[in-house]
């Protein structure tokens, strides 16, 4: 399953970054099905930082993606930006 979520007013990349790692942090422990099997949770996740006005949706969007299957090849790497 992939989500894209976009996040307005971050100030700088390290801001970003640290909303990804909380994320991947929170994905991080197993879930418990129907009180009987304990399932393993991954996260993939890719980011891009787009300022200023003008910024094509489109792109984004595809800047963003091509960023989360980077992420989802290399499986050490928690962000791929």
């Amino acid at each position: 399953m992939s989500s894209l979520v976009i996040l307005e007013g971050l100030l700088s990349t390290n801001d970003a970054e640290a909303v990804a790692h909380k994320i991947g942090v929170e994905l991080k422990p197993s879930f418990a099905f129907e009180n009987l099997v304990l399932l393993p949770v991954a996260s993939s996740i890719g980011a891009v930082v787009f300022v200023g006005d003008g910024v094509d949706p489109a792109e984004v969007v595809a800047r963003a993606e091509k960023a989360l299957y980077q992420a989802k090849r290399d499986t050490f790497v928690v962000t791929h930006w």
